[in-house]
């Protein structure tokens, strides 16, 4: 899927993902390719994305955004 991870101004992470672990205030969720569509808020934790099965994670420290997947496609907004 394509992930995009932006705070205001700046673009973290921008490419393709295998997988993105995120810590929702419900839970922590992972996203797969073909996601169904969501929205979720998102609480004080670590965000693991892995370009693909065997890659090592890459982990972005947030402190609560908003999370979006649709068409293949996931939003990240800290």
């Amino acid at each position: 899927m394509k992930l995009t991870i932006e705070k205001i101004g700046e673009t973290l992470y921008q490419g393709e993902a295998y997988s993105v672990t995120c810590p929702g205030v419900a839970g922590d969720f992972t996203l797969l390719s073909h996601h169904a569509p969501l929205v979720s808020a998102l609480k004080n934790g670590v965000i693991m994305v892995r370009e693909s099965k065997e890659s090592e994670p890459k982990y972005f420290e947030t402190k609560g955004g908003v999370v979006e997947t649709a068409n293949n496609s996931a939003s990240i907004l800290l």
